[in-house]
């Protein structure tokens, strides 16, 4: 349930937004830019926190200095 739920939104969100750049009606235009700005900012979103948590686990690595490391 964990996995399926996401799945279900995501494609959910791909169709909508497939069926949305195919068809083109004056009342889907609206729309169209609001979810356009949502998706790059989720995107950016997204690549911030997965940033985040490369550095983070990096560091920890980095910290933690173990016997035999090659740095």
């Amino acid at each position: 349930m964990r996995r399926e739920i996401p799945m279900v939104i995501a494609t959910i969100a791909a169709l909508y937004t497939f069926v949305i750049q195919v068809s083109h009606h004056g009342w889907q235009t609206g729309w169209l830019a609001t979810t356009d700005l949502w998706m790059a900012f989720l995107s950016a979103v997204a690549f911030l926190l997965g940033a985040l948590n490369l550095a983070r686990i990096h560091i920890t690595n980095i910290r933690r200095k173990r016997e035999h490391w090659p740095y």
